[in-house]
């Protein structure tokens, strides 16, 4: 299992020295919810001539990390966060540290982040 280490001095997380930022208005996608309505493309052709439609907007966290090598630190979702916590959870000590956190990335499918962290070592 790899640690992830909270900070209750700072108030941050920290994994190997980068601080972890998470944040509810961090990294989210509009999803519009069409389920409610009988035909899509009429609804789409009335909503265009401003009338109201059975739409529910939803805001649904987005699978991505933003690494800052600069600063040592991630910016993601907290539910991102908490599934990156299980998938470090779900690795064996006996794994190099950094390829852990990088095989923990791929595994909720954040690519681009563990593609930053495979040049890193302890």
């Amino acid at each position: 299992m790899i640690p992830i280490v909270d900070n209750y001095l700072l108030g941050t997380l920290t994994i190997g020295g980068i601080r972890i930022h998470a944040s509810e208005n961090l990294l989210s996608d509009p999803i519009e919810d069409w389920s409610q309505v009988r035909s899509r493309s009429r609804a789409e052709r009335r909503r265009r001539q401003g009338h109201p439609q059975r739409i529910v907007i939803r805001r649904e966290p987005r699978r991505e990390i933003l690494y800052v090598e600069a600063q040592g630190a991630m910016f993601m979702h907290p539910v991102v966060l908490a599934e990156f916590r299980a998938a470090l959870a779900r690795r064996t000590p006996t794994d190099d540290f950094w390829t852990g956190v990088r095989l923990a990335l791929e595994d909720i499918g954040c690519r681009q982040a563990a593609g930053s962290m495979a040049g890193r070592r302890r």
